[in-house]
């Protein structure tokens, strides 16, 4: 018997249960967004054990018109994730069923000369893949094999979104400790309100290796190895959608142990195409600008995220996942500059997302190590109209549309 527990008819996974769920977007606006649709590994579609054989053969459908969607199947940690794009009006809900199809929706794209006997494509030909390259309808990614990322074009403005003179390259992580001279206590104490020993060893990782994956239907992922000081893994992934202005990003940890005080960020140069604006207790305010004077301007606590928009209506968008604490500017240690007229500079400063520290005991325990994940999204969009556009924008991303299990029969 399903267990019914709120107006969607959600119910718990189940052996044999029909592979059906409801998606729901509860903005008052038209939404265009990814949604996840979950199985867990342990079930069954049609009768059948998912394997790696059948994964290419699941369809996605619509139980209201049977029309069959786009999507892109992978297998997580204990559940495959199903991924569709799907366009929902102002707190529209639509109904999906998953079921096993005859076609396999594995891409293949024979490129003959282009890919070598080796299977490496390193050839520059029109139209191709290759892994130097990733080119959607919105964004043109540019790798290297010294830095990673190069820059990321919006195709909308054919300018990069990225800051040409970054402090930090994108999505590497900065890691800091303060060597203990004294006692692990007194060292923290002397560090002030700075966060660092004025002997603070800074580390930036180092790129080993990269790898881009062949585009699948809904998405194309490239991962990114790093060496860092202080961790045994620092792994970064990005994917870029076909065919929205989005880009998610993961970034894997292992962090070592120590008692040395240290700090663990990570670098979104984002390109300042305007004032800054972030998301504060539901409103929006520039930081080191809009701000009681005397206050801090070092770093900040955010809510759905940060935004750039110009004059012309482009807007770029942040959104932390689960880390909401930023930091702007370079990471020096230094004198605490409180909000007047003259912090307002600081506002067109690099953005760093501040993911670890170890002496804030109230929220964080001194051992660290451990496997961490943390997850940034970043979107952008044209004409826009006005600042409140943007802020609601901006929660629309965040939040997104979300799926509910369910067992409804088809």
């Amino acid at each position: 018997m399903t267990t019914i527990v709120d107006k969607f008819n959600r119910a718990y996974p189940r052996a044999n249960r029909n592979k059906t769920y409801k998606v729901v977007n509860p903005h008052n606006m038209l939404i265009q967004e990814p949604v996840k649709l979950v199985l867990e590994t342990w079930e069954t579609i049609d009768g059948q054990r998912i394997t790696d054989s059948l994964l290419p053969f699941i369809e996605v459908f619509d139980l209201d018109t049977n029309t069959i969607y786009e999507r892109q199947a992978e297998q997580g940690a204990r559940a495959f994730e199903i991924e569709i794009i799907v366009e929902l009006e102002a707190q529209e809900v639509k109904r999906f069923g998953i079921r096993l199809g005859k076609r396999d929706h594995r891409r293949r794209n024979y490129t003959s000369f282009v890919q070598g006997a080796e299977g490496v494509q390193d050839i520059d030909f029109p139209t191709k893949e290759n892994e130097l390259t990733i080119e959607t309808s919105y964004y043109s990614c540019h790798l290297s094999s010294i830095t990673g990322v190069i820059d990321i074009v919006d195709k909308m403005t054919q300018k990069n979104i990225l800051r040409d003179n970054a402090l930090v390259p994108f999505m590497y992580g900065v890691y800091e400790n303060t060597p203990i001279k004294t006692t692990p206590g007194q060292e923290r104490r002397r560090m002030g309100r700075n966060r660092k020993g004025k002997g603070v060893n800074r580390f930036i990782s180092k790129l080993t290796d990269f790898q881009v994956e062949k585009s699948g239907e809904i998405s194309r992922s490239v991962t990114l190895d790093f060496s860092l000081e202080g961790t045994q893994l620092y792994t970064v992934i990005l994917k870029f959608y076909n065919e929205l202005p989005l880009i998610t990003t993961s970034v894997r940890i292992q962090k070592d142990n120590t008692w040395a005080p240290e700090n663990l960020y990570i670098s979104l140069p984002i390109q300042s195409i305007s004032d800054l604006y972030a998301e504060k207790s539901g409103q929006i305010f520039r930081p080191a600008i809009d701000q009681l004077p005397g206050t801090n301007t070092d770093f900040y606590l955010v809510d759905s995220g940060m935004f750039y928009l110009d004059e012309q209506g482009n807007s770029v968008g942040i959104l932390p996942k689960d880390t909401p604490l930023f930091v702007l500017g370079n990471l020096d240690p230094k004198l605490i500059e409180l909000c007047s007229d003259k912090t307002a500079y600081k506002n067109k400063e690099q953005i760093f997302a501040w993911v670890m520290n170890n002496f804030w005991e109230t929220n964080f325990k001194v051992d660290l190590s451990g496997f961490y994940e943390f997850e940034f999204d970043i979107y952008t969009s044209s004409s826009v109209q006005s600042l409140e556009q943007a802020h609601r924008q901006l929660r629309q991303h965040s939040v997104g549309a979300f799926s509910v299990i369910t067992n409804e029969d088809k």
